[in-house]
């Protein structure tokens, strides 16, 4: 078949990118023609992902990047605004350049559903996919009263616009039970397909800690927002030096989003719990050499995270070997176990990771259990090969669920 995938943004070095660029290598090693559009692309990440893909970039009059980083109430507004202006043209944009022969429309993400009725009218027979892992009328408490109450305005007017263009869609496709409660109002065929993890790529043997080779080391992994929690992976530190430990928090935490005022709490909770040896920042990100490094040299991963979201760096990091310590909110938590796989904790209490972190580092067979049985199940259930099977098999059997 001949595959069109479209992204809007493949300017970073972040999931979205990395689900792309890895779905369609997964496709074209099935034997699929395979097609890229996006309007941003970067070619310094991910070079061993995109080597070999057909991708075509829609220039945009605006960088996305520019549009990012709004603090206030009405700067969010202005952004919200020119977002969805800029949204409309890049819509009728990528539809024009759109291959007027592909079998198979998957558009990915926030406004590039959009493009469905555009397309249709161009290839009334093509199958036409939404993956919709970050839906656009996805609401959940701000801030401030305000706050939510615009959001909630936002997500009731996008949820519209995808009731009236989810006609010309033929499925859906999400990464957890919560955005298949959400989808389900739209009535269309859903499948819930877990985003996979390159296993080869990041198998490390399971190597419980020994305190010989220095403090127990925390990773957590992210762009940086106050949803990924990493104040309680700090404070977790602080908890594991009470108990007598030798510890510190390794945080990649790239500032994508400029989120200053998130920034300066991080280091100023730093300072007042006496850390500033023990805390290191990584606010530029990390390639992929040093990702290697530093998961090497890390004993658990935790991923603290307080909103509902899948986290492909604790899957990976689960695959390197690591542990992970995970809140029992997210989408990583809905398929492992507590204890047999995983170490569960509540939201917003670094006081029991802690508490797991010791009672692994305490106990080396307990490490290795949960080490080796989350690696295995990266292993067995999260694999590309599968991911790619299940999408097609999807658009010849559309039912809920198999």
């Amino acid at each position: 078949m001949k595959i069109g995938i479209v992204h809007f943004y493949l300017a970073t070095e972040s999931g979205d990118p990395r689900l792309v660029f890895s779905l369609a290598q997964a496709l074209k090693a099935e034997g699929h023609q395979v097609q890229i559009y996006t309007t941003e692309f970067d070619p310094q990440f991910f070079p061993e992902l995109h080597k070999g893909l057909e991708i075509i970039e829609v220039k945009t009059p605006q960088s996305f990047r520019s549009l990012m980083g709004a603090t206030s109430i009405l700067g969010k507004i202005k952004e919200r605004i020119y977002w969805s202006r800029l949204s409309k043209k890049l819509v009728k944009k990528v539809a024009t350049r759109l291959d007027s022969d592909l079998d198979v429309l998957d558009l990915h993400n926030d406004a590039s559903f959009r493009i469905a009725p555009l397309y249709r009218q161009k290839n009334p027979k093509a199958h036409i996919l939404w993956t919709m892992h970050n839906p656009p009328f996805y609401h959940e408490k701000k801030g401030s009263l305000l706050a939510t109450l615009l959001s909630r305005a936002y997500a009731c007017k996008e949820f519209v616009i995808a009731k009236r263009k989810v006609r010309y869609i033929d499925g859906l496709i999400t990464l957890d039970e919560l955005r298949r409660e959400m989808a389900l109002k739209l009535k269309k065929p859903i499948r819930v397909l877990r985003i996979p993890v390159d296993f080869e790529k990041f198998y490390a043997p399971v190597r419980p800690y020994d305190k010989s080779h220095g403090p127990v080391t925390l990773l957590s992994m992210g762009s940086l927002s106050s949803f990924r929690r990493y104040e309680d992976t700090i404070q977790a530190v602080a908890h594991l030096k009470k108990k007598g430990h030798s510890a510190k928090a390794v945080l990649i935490c790239k500032d994508f989003w400029k989120s200053g005022d998130y920034k300066q709490k991080l280091l100023d909770l730093v300072k007042k719990e006496n850390l500033e040896d023990d805390v290191d920042f990584w606010f530029d990100g990390a390639n992929e050499e040093e990702l290697k490094k530093v998961r090497e040299g890390s004993h658990a991963f935790i991923f603290p995270n307080i909103v509902n979201i899948w986290g492909m760096a604790a899957f990976e990091a689960m695959a390197s070997g690591l542990p992970l310590v995970v809140v029992r909110v997210t989408s990583v938590a809905e398929v492992l176990k507590d204890g047999q796989n995983c170490l569960m904790v509540d939201p917003e209490r670094p006081d029991q990771i802690a508490d797991r972190v010791h009672d692994l580092i305490s106990d080396p067979d307990l490490y290795r259990v949960i080490g080796q049985a989350g690696q295995d199940f990266v292993k067995e259930k999260l694999s590309w090969k599968a991911y790619a099977k299940s999408l097609v098999d999807f658009i010849s059997n559309p039912q809920q669920n198999p």
